[in-house]
């Protein structure tokens, strides 16, 4: 009997997995991704203000408003996200390496430096700063980023574009956006023009 009652309870477990799977994936999927992209960035910036914090010492304390303008532009992001792979998906449907190739390519010099501009446009508008502001540090700083985006992005999204369904893309690309996170608060919050850094 007991070994009939863990298997039933197994069952419901798993179903109960399986529910919150299919909403979060399916009917929400466009909630789930412009979390996950909030989520991560906020996430991705306390990462390296810990970095900055722990490991160079620094005196500063947690910047909470900082991580919270982070988290804000990782909304838009995430939303962003959802709809460029939606969009990429009906373009160019289909995974033979022809396919895969012009996905990358599209991925990295399309939605790479869009994301970027929206990345420091969306933060630098919650710091307060003008237009012309925004424009000129990213003009400054986005080849850091673009350099990190060619290591980055073409291995990874050939593996996303051969072997994920469609609707875990986003997730799989907010994982890794992690590591693009912390190195984007850190060429975001610190002055790369000088000697030393």
């Amino acid at each position: 009997m007991q070994n009939f009652n863990t298997r039933i309870k197994s069952k419901i477990i798993i179903m109960s997995i399986r529910r919150v799977r299919d909403l979060l994936f399916g009917r929400h999927l466009f909630l789930t991704n412009t979390v996950i992209g909030g989520g991560l960035l906020g996430l991705g910036d306390l990462i390296e203000q810990t970095l900055e914090i722990r490991v160079l010492k620094s005196s500063v304390k947690y910047d909470w408003q900082r991580a919270a303008r982070m988290t804000a532009t990782g909304f838009v992001l995430g939303s962003l996200g959802h709809g460029w792979y939606k969009v990429l998906d009906k373009r160019l449907p289909g995974v033979d390496r022809r396919t895969v190739f012009k996905k990358v390519t599209l991925d990295l010099l399309i939605a790479g430096p869009i994301t970027a501009w929206v990345f420091f446009w969306g933060v630098g508008t919650l710091e307060k700063k003008r237009l012309p502001e925004i424009w000129s540090e990213f003009l400054v700083k986005f080849p850091y980023l673009f350099a990190f985006d060619c290591c980055l992005w073409p291995p990874a999204q050939a593996f996303n574009f051969f072997y994920l369904h469609p609707k875990y893309r986003v997730v799989y690309v907010e994982s890794l956006v992690l590591f693009w996170n912390i190195f984007a608060s850190y060429v975001k919050h610190n002055d790369l023009t000088s000697t030393g850094k």
